[in-house]
């Protein structure tokens, strides 16, 4: 019962599959779980799910020119670095022509 309750099935899923009532799964699992015990399981269980829709997403996003997904990607395996960002101001008083320094011109 409880490699299958690891796999991420619901106590339900494992009466069923083990043709038990619902009340003995639970008598028997409760001393090994708590509820972010099950949590986690639940997370577990959904990361292939999620790690694909993650890669659609950066499919769809890159067509539309948006890599923030990708970029999100390398960043949360380690292949690259997240960039420090903070607020940048740059406050100019009657100073006529002068351009703004080139990293914030594009904020």
């Amino acid at each position: 019962m409880l490699a299958l309750r690891r796999t991420g099935l619901t106590m339900t899923a494992i009466a069923q599959a083990l043709n038990r009532a619902v009340s003995t799964v639970y008598e028997y699992l409760e001393p090994f779980e708590s509820s972010a015990d099950e949590a986690k399981a639940l997370l577990e269980a959904s990361a292939a799910p999620a790690a694909e829709a993650w890669r659609q997403s950066m499919t769809i996003a890159a067509a539309d020119g948006n890599h923030k997904p990708a970029k999100d990607l390398l960043e949360a395996v380690g292949v690259v670095q997240p960039q420090e960002t903070g607020p940048r101001i740059a406050i100019q008083i009657n100073q006529p022509g002068a351009a703004l320094p080139a990293d914030l011109i594009d904020i």
